[in-house]
């Protein structure tokens, strides 16, 4: 049950669970994802798919996906703090993604 209620309360916990709205998230969320596998184990999926059609969470989709997507090499400097010097290329084509602490690690 308390599952639920976080999602009610966050629903950004279920959407970094969607990695189709997670590429789209050009921050690093102070949350964490939804144990999907839980709700597999204990309750039912049906409730994931029930919460995911509500307006809250496809007005919370929607607006993400209208996001760039961010590439694998910013995703991981965006969320990990990780940068391989050998794709400074893609780091450059979405570097207007970055903040400015993280601008500065990279360039």
């Amino acid at each position: 049950m308390m599952l639920i209620v976080n999602i009610a309360l966050d629903p950004l916990s279920l959407a970094l669970s969607d990695t189709d709205v997670d590429s789209h998230i050009a921050f690093d969320p102070m949350t964490e994802p939804i144990p999907i596998k839980v709700f597999e184990k204990y309750l039912s999926l049906e409730i994931i798919e029930k919460i995911k059609t509500t307006a809250h969470y496809s007005s919370l989709k929607e607006y993400f996906l209208n996001l760039e997507e961010l590439n694998d090499t910013i995703y991981a400097v965006i969320r990990y703090d990780y940068f391989d010097v050998n794709k400074l290329d893609d780091i450059e084509k979405q570097a207007h993604l970055l903040n400015l602490s993280q601008a500065i690690i990279v360039i």
